[in-house]
This record gives C-alpha cells, structure tokens and sequence, in this order.
C-alpha cells in the first residue's frame, strides 16, 4: 500500500491562491483520490446500469456523488480546522482504541484483495491492447512501474502522474460515449426524472442502486483523502476554500467518467443486451466501432485500474 504519509509536500508551505489561475494550478489532491476510488467496479455496475436500464436511473449516481462529497468534505474539513491539529485517523483512535486496529486490519485484508484482482485486470487490459504476452507476465510489469513511483516518494510527480492518467481516462470514456452517439436529451432526463423503472433483466433496480450507492459512495478511501491533502502541504482553516473548490472539482470529474461509460452501456446494450464481465463491453465496442474504438476504451480500462494498484 502506498505510504501516503512518505510522500512529503514541499518544506514551504504552498500559497493560499487568490486568483483563478492560482486556483487551477493548486487544484491536484481531489483528481488523485478520485482516480484512486475509479476502478473496475465503476466500469462494470455504470455499464451494467446502462444496458438493463438505459439512461434512467442515473439520478442515483448523482445521489450516491452527493453523499460522499458530504461525507468526504465533512472529513477533509475535520483535518484542516480541527483545534487539535491531528488527523482523521487520530481523532478516530482518540474516540476509542480499538478503532485504531480493526482499520489496520481491514486496510491490510482489503488492500490485498483488492490488489489481487487490480492486478490481474491491470495485466489482461495490457494483454488485450498489444495483444502479446500473458497476463502474468503484464501484471509484473504494471506492478514493477507501480513500485518504482511510489518507492521514492514525491507528491508532485504523483500528482502529475495521476493528471496524464485524467487526461486517458477521459479521452477514452468521453470519447467512446461521443464515438457511439449519446443522447443528451436521455442523459439529462435521467439525471432528474426520480423514477425507479421496473425490472428488466437479471438484477432489480433497487439492488442496482443500492449497489451504485455502495460503490460509489462509500469506501474505507474516504479516510484517505485528508492525507492527500498534507501530502500537498495544505494544513489550516486557510486552506479549506481552495480544498473545496478542488474537491468540487473533482467530484465533477467523477460524476462525467461513470455518465459516460454509463452512456456506453445504455447506447450499446439496451434493452436487450447484457453484460457480464468488463470485457464484455470492449468486445461490443470493436464491432461497432471497429479495433480504434476497443484499443480506445482499453485504455481507459488500464488507467482506472493501474491507478487504483498504485494506491494500495
């Protein structure tokens, strides 16, 4: 798991911006803790969502954002103007000492989980862009780029590396959603029309949004957005306007990723196709749009995943 805490801001503290372009160019913990919460099962519940009920419903994914803004912003603010000066995590252990334990552990269980089948997927999305080697083989490699960025820290060049992955992930999910020919009409009666349609397909509406919720909005990688953001040296009151404006900001960035892979599955799938594994809407994509537009989203595949093995 990436040592968050090891990866030291500047010894100076940064400005606190006053303009908007000091405002873009301090923007940068919020695109790396969302990148780091986007990963394959966003992919698969957005394209699962689309192909079972096309554009409705995705006022869920609106609500499920909104909830972890709160929750999220409610943390980051604890950090920055708590009169004690400690972290979230702190503070948790200071409220009970068995708090401080059961997250280690479910740290370590779930980092290794998770970073179990991040691996693989990293490794098979390789495998399917170039089309040689086997997935192990891909997998050592992802891993060994991953353990040399994080094994001399620094926050600037983690940074910048998670703004060129922003810069794939939405060439390629933007981009295959405007590709196929989405409907923005659609898009935006199913951002506001709070219906809950009947069920079609294998799995219920309800259970499809409580699952959005879950993944979307909630995460023990909540917790970790505050580091992030001493990573950056922000640290004070002075800090929380530029901290919510960056992570406004980001959660924006969220919110177009999932609606557009979400498009993908309503465009290509519904009503009467279905999705089963995170392959399966590639495949779909290279006969509709030919080998451009799966090599496109492969990519896309690639850099949610990697950047989700880099945070473990």
């Amino acid at each position: 798991m990436t040592d968050l805490t090891s990866l030291h801001a500047d010894r100076a503290a940064p400005i606190v911006p006053r303009t908007f372009v000091q405002y873009l160019r301090s923007f940068g913990p919020g695109i790396v803790i969302v990148l780091t919460w986007l990963g394959a099962g966003d992919i698969v519940d957005m394209a699962l969502a689309g192909a079972n009920y096309g554009y409705a419903l995705m006022w869920v994914l609106v609500l499920a954002v909104a909830m972890r803004f709160v929750l999220v912003s409610l943390v980051a603010r604890y950090y920055l103007c708590n009169p004690r000066g400690e972290g979230v995590l702190d503070g948790l252990a200071r409220l009970h000492p068995w708090y401080a334990p059961m997250l280690f552990g479910a740290a370590v269980i779930m980092g290794h989980v998770y970073e179990s089948y991040m691996t693989v997927g990293a490794g098979e999305a390789c495998r399917n862009l170039f089309g040689v080697g086997e997935t192990w083989q891909w997998a050592l490699l992802c891993n060994g780029f991953a353990f040399a960025l994080v094994f001399r820290p620094s926050y600037r060049r983690f940074e910048r590396t998670f703004k060129v992955f922003l810069a794939l992930l939405s060439i390629s999910f933007v981009g295959s959603a405007l590709w196929v020919g989405a409907n923005p009409s659609g898009v935006l009666q199913g951002l506001y029309r709070l219906e809950m349609p009947d069920q079609h397909g294998h799995f219920n509406p309800l259970l499809i949004a409580v699952a959005m919720i879950g993944v979307v909005g909630g995460s023990i990688m909540n917790l970790a957005y505050p580091y992030f953001l001493e990573a950056k040296g922000w640290r004070g009151p002075e800090y929380r306007r530029v901290q919510a404006y960056d992570f406004l900001l980001a959660m924006g960035i969220m919110v177009v990723l999932n609606l557009a892979i979400w498009t993908l599955g309503a465009e290509l799938l519904y009503p009467d196709g279905h999705i089963r594994q995170m392959d399966d809407l590639p495949r779909l994509l290279s006969t509709v749009l030919g080998p451009g537009g799966r090599w496109l989203f492969y990519v896309g595949i690639f850099a949610a995943i990697f950047t989700s093995i880099i945070r473990k």
